[in-house]
């Protein structure tokens, strides 16, 4: 009896890589379980509300089951409609509308109206938060507002910083391997 793997994939960052080196470590970290991330989302992060559609097809088309998401990609991921699909939230930008242009100033903002969308919990009742004890560009400030999005989904602090680490790579593996169950 074998037991069927379950698909996974990954929404990077703001200006981050499809298959960079978050998406490396987390692959790593995940190999020999029941966990296979094998897709990552190729979006334009000027437009988001069509990451977000993108996201939702890939999703049904691929029948993925969990969604790893860090940072801009974590937005993509909260703000999708997949009914079923778990989602592994990490070092979230909750709040691009001020955040993006404080990184780039060009960033034209009317381009990003689809930001001013307020995340639902019809959208987020199965999912997991990690968050970075050295998150340079966010710190904790985005916790609060993920707990009362999620109505108390689990937080998870994870050793790092903003892009993830080894360490924090290893750890939610470990996390998303134990709360599906299953140990190499």
């Amino acid at each position: 009896f074998k037991m069927k793997k379950l698909k996974a994939i990954y929404v990077h960052g703001y200006k981050g890589e499809m298959f960079g080196n978050s998406f490396n470590l987390l692959k790593k970290y995940l190999e020999n379980s029941i966990i296979s991330l094998e897709y990552s989302l190729d979006y334009n992060y000027k437009n988001l509300g069509d990451a977000v559609k993108l996201l939702e097809k890939t999703v049904k088309e691929h029948n993925i089951d969990i969604i790893i998401s860090t940072s801009l990609g974590s937005f993509i991921s909260m703000s999708a409609n997949v009914p079923g699909t778990f989602k592994a939230i990490i070092n979230p930008c909750l709040d691009p509308v001020n955040e993006i242009p404080k990184l780039d100033p060009n960033t034209d903002i009317d381009r990003f109206s689809y930001f001013a969308k307020e995340l639902e919990f019809e959208n987020n009742m199965n999912c997991i938060g990690f968050f970075a004890i050295e998150d340079e560009l966010f710190g904790d400030k985005f916790e609060n507002k993920f707990f009362s999005i999620t109505h108390g989904a689990n937080i998870v602090h994870i050793d790092g910083g903003h892009s993830i680490s080894k360490e924090g790579a290893a750890e939610v593996a470990s996390i998303l391997k134990t709360i599906f169950n299953f140990h190499e």
